[in-house]
């Protein structure tokens, strides 16, 4: 029997964890996340949460010392996150060895070579000295993910490939019958989502103010035309799009999948969503501006994306995806599938 503490602030990475076959009936499970992330379905495990604050660093210590907390009051097998953090490394490492950090990575990840924030700036300063390397964020005992184009990330940011297990995306499985049970998928209204990502709590505060100001350009051509742009927040993605006179969708990310149709079309950067969209069907124009580039360029490039620089090319696209339903590219070939 196997004593995990599952740490995230992704209600998905939890559930996924949970019910894909990682963790064995008799073990015993503690949960910790934000209260805003909680789900009626955790009610059978051990759950402690906690609130957060709008100031990262008064957050970040938070969640570490709540954590660290946990990890002395249950002394636990594995830490077991979603997206790896510094928090995780060093409560593990506190435990001299004793608390394995395990992973799941669920997202998508563009550029090894994309450094920005505290912690990939710690991985440069760490790169001549190796063995303290394994403090930083991705250096865990396990990583289970969903794409080769991870492992090739993880790869390159010094993992070692024994540690790393592809799997098939858990959920994909899940939304695909729903999907099927749903009339309503094969078509319908159609509706324009704008998919934004959370740069902001990556430290890309230049693509942040980025994203926000294609949103409006592209809201200001469509307004024109009586057509609502609706935002399709990322859960870490914390900016207040109501404020700025958007629409915003916010049911869960499996209910968001399983209820798109044919004919709704996502305005993307590269990004989870617009790989999940496409791999049911759905349409994704995908668009980049210069600050952008810099994180997403190479990806683009591998995957043969052309994305859309100007606002007014992307509503033109819209009209074309909306008279061609088999226009678009095909992303379908980023998840694993065994």
């Amino acid at each position: 029997m196997v004593k995990y503490i599952i740490d995230s602030e992704v209600s998905e990475e939890i559930q996924e964890i949970i019910n894909s076959g990682f963790i064995e009936n008799n073990d015993t499970v503690i949960i910790c996340c934000p209260t805003h992330v909680f789900q009626s379905e955790f009610k059978k495990f051990s759950v402690y949460t906690y609130t957060t604050c709008r100031y990262r660093l008064l957050n970040k210590i938070k969640q570490f010392s709540y954590l660290f907390y946990l990890m002395v009051k249950f002394r636990p097998d594995v830490i077991f996150s979603g997206y790896p953090l510094l928090k995780h490394r060093i409560t593990s490492l506190l435990s001299l060895g004793r608390v394995k950090h395990y992973s799941y990575l669920r997202g998508l990840f563009a550029d090894p070579k994309n450094y920005k924030g505290f912690s990939d700036f710690l991985y440069l300063k760490l790169l001549n000295y190796p063995k303290l390397l394994k403090i930083c964020n991705f250096q865990c005992d396990r990583i289970f993910t969903v794409s080769k184009i991870n492992v090739d990330f993880l790869i390159a940011r010094g993992v070692l490939p024994l540690l790393i297990t592809l799997i098939p995306p858990p959920w994909l499985k899940l939304i695909k019958k729903r999907r099927e049970d749903n009339l309503d998928c094969a078509g319908g209204k159609g509706y324009i989502y704008f998919v934004t990502q959370a740069f902001s709590s990556h430290s890309f505060k230049d693509a942040a103010a980025s994203q926000i100001k294609f949103a409006l350009k592209i809201k200001g051509y469509l307004d024109a035309d009586c057509i609502d742009l609706i935002i399709r927040k990322h859960p870490r993605d914390y900016t207040n799009y109501e404020g700025l006179g958007f629409f915003v969708n916010k049911v869960s990310s499996y209910d968001f999948i399983s209820s798109l149709n044919v004919n709704d079309i996502l305005i993307s950067p590269f990004s989870t969503l617009a790989a999940e969209a496409s791999y049911f069907g759905i349409r994704v124009i995908f668009y980049s501006s210069l600050e952008l580039d810099n994180i997403y360029s190479k990806i683009y490039e591998r995957l043969g994306i052309k994305p859309f620089y100007k606002a007014e090319d992307v509503c033109n696209e819209i009209t074309l995806f909306q008279s061609d339903n088999n226009y678009g590219p095909d992303l379908k070939e980023i998840f694993f599938n065994d």
